[in-house]
């Protein structure tokens, strides 16, 4: 079957089931795919054998619902940029710079730091910023986003995208403490995946999106826990859907936007 799954977005979808095996904690294989400009259809990214059709297993060319959703995410995060007009930026999680290599074309920006956990992706990164550019600085950390080693002094605004569902749930607490506590960010950006919407992706409920997600959030506990950090480190907090909006289910994605109420930083220790 299909559906305008997203109202207003002006894309048929038609969503596909993925195997339901019990024992699989699961990996989005397949998901919406759009019927009504067949030369634009998305195909599956990396699908097992048993999803994969022989189109597929010849080329893995074209365009998947990941990466549609992947280019959503970024420029959602780019627009607050560009409404925000910060001058120094953090963007934790940073994987190979899909977003942080956009953001070298602010004008006002004058320094990004890149934070990721592995190794491969910042050298991925700094390779393909290259030594020409001067501004803005790039600095790239091997950092977890729970234990920051360097940021700058002063942060206009913190990135998080589609970061947090990668942290064990028992470790949001530090992700705290380290983002607005420690940092105290003008402006911090976090976007998840919505749960709400998986059935519509065909994800069924005992599975996540992808095998690496410790959780998934629906948009009533996302927006409970993104309150609860805006009460208690003095933010205002702005919700909105990323990819298109479902009138029941909400977008594939959901994004919080903190701007801080007051600036005061803690004393970080050397």
């Amino acid at each position: 079957w299909h559906h305008d799954l997203l109202q207003g977005s002006g894309t048929v979808f038609r969503r596909l089931a993925l195997p339901q095996r019990s024992d699989a904690r699961g990996v989005l294989h397949r998901g919406l795919i759009r019927v009504d400009q067949p030369p634009a259809w998305p195909c599956l990214r990396d699908p097992p054998e048993e999803c994969r059709s022989p189109a597929q297993a010849k080329s893995r060319k074209g365009r998947t619902i990941a990466s549609f959703l992947h280019q959503q995410r970024i420029e959602a995060a780019r627009s607050v940029i560009q409404q925000r007009a910060p001058t120094t930026i953090v963007d934790l999680g940073c994987g190979d710079g899909a977003l942080l290599r956009r953001l070298l074309a602010e004008p006002l920006v004058t320094s990004i730091t890149g934070v990721d956990t592995c190794p491969r992706a910042l050298e991925r990164l700094r390779n393909r910023i290259g030594t020409d550019i001067e501004r803005p600085r790039v600095t790239l950390v091997r950092s977890c986003a729970t234990r920051l080693k360097v940021v700058p002094s002063q942060v206009d605004c913190a990135l998080l995208v589609e970061v947090i569902e990668h942290i064990s749930p028992d470790r949001l607490s530090a992700l705290e403490r380290s983002v607005f506590s420690q940092m105290r960010a003008r402006t911090v950006v976090v976007t998840t995946p919505n749960a709400d919407f998986n059935a519509l992706l065909g994800v069924p409920a005992h599975r996540f999106r992808h095998r690496d997600h410790r959780f998934e959030w629906g948009r009533k506990r996302f927006r409970a826990w993104a309150n609860g950090l805006a009460a208690r480190h003095d933010y205002r907090v702005e919700f909105s859907d990323i990819g298109g909006s479902h009138p029941i289910w909400g977008g594939p994605s959901q994004m919080a936007v903190f701007d801080a109420v007051s600036v005061h930083r803690t004393t970080r220790a050397a």
